[in-house]
């Protein structure tokens, strides 16, 4: 997949810090509260804090400050356009280790100080069933797709979730104590296969949704925590390509309680 027009995603969003850069991406669940991975900003990590989020931004380098609601123009963003937020304080998810970031509680909200005018997106409650494996998912987020790093423009690609035996096989390989069980009810992580054009190691997919594939009503049932090395060694890609997410199902309940005191 190309790179994508923010009018078809709205609701993602790039987190920042104003003197460091993109942090990672994020997606907007309320009004004024921003989904993304806790190793992305939590107090005392690897990078600074979030001070900033641009909402609904399709490109890194158009107008990189711009203020206010994005104009809307026969019903639609025209291209380009996107809110910038400041951010009034982070919610990290209670259960998070610094130490382990593959974890299946590696999730934070962001609040924001103003309302934004783009739609969320929906997120899935406690009972949604994991759809199974194979199933097509869509994973969008500001990573280099060439390495680590950023790309300049949203862009992500279709995949497909992946056996849970080669799920497994990723807390071999990160040495994670708790990875969650098996799909079904308490799925607590789902992991996809590799993809070229959206690089799960890249720190701008840090946080990136996992969508279902197929267009309707955008609910999002993932979000990025970890990659393997960004290796383009044929040798290395197999052992590389999954990627693991946080399977938002399992953490209806903490969101619905986080959203409820943001006012949502």
């Amino acid at each position: 997949m190309e790179s994508t027009p923010a009018d078809e995603y709205p609701f993602v969003s790039m987190v920042l810090n104003k003197e460091a850069g993109p942090l990672c991406t994020g997606t907007l669940v309320g009004s004024r509260t921003v989904l993304t991975a806790a190793s992305c900003v939590a107090a005392g990590g690897s990078q600074p804090e979030p001070d900033l989020v641009f909402v609904g931004m399709s490109n890194i380098f158009l107008d990189p400050f711009r203020r206010g609601a994005a104009e809307v123009v026969d019903g639609r963003r025209r291209p380009g356009d996107y809110e910038m937020h400041r951010v009034e304080r982070v919610v990290v998810h209670p259960d998070f280790q610094a130490d382990a970031p593959q974890q299946s509680s590696n999730l934070a909200l962001v609040v924001l100080e103003k309302a934004s005018r783009a739609k969320p997106v929906a997120l899935p409650g406690a009972a949604y069933a994991y759809p199974g494996n194979g199933t097509a998912v869509m994973a969008l987020g500001f990573g280099s797709r060439s390495g680590d790093g950023y790309w300049p423009q949203l862009h992500g690609d279709v995949l497909a979730l992946l056996p849970q035996d080669e799920c497994d096989g990723l807390q071999v390989a990160y040495g994670a104590a708790a990875f969650g069980s098996g799909p079904g009810a308490g799925q607590a992580q789902a992991c996809t296969a590799l993809s070229h054009n959206f690089r799960a190691c890249a720190a701008g997919n840090l946080g990136a949704p996992l969508l279902p594939a197929g267009g309707g009503t955008a609910v999002q049932l993932g979000l990025l925590v970890s990659g393997f090395s960004c290796s383009t060694d044929p040798s290395v890609a197999s052992a590389s390509s999954p990627a693991l997410y946080t399977w938002l199902p399992c953490h209806a309940d903490w969101l619905e309680e986080q959203l409820a005191a943001a006012g949502e």
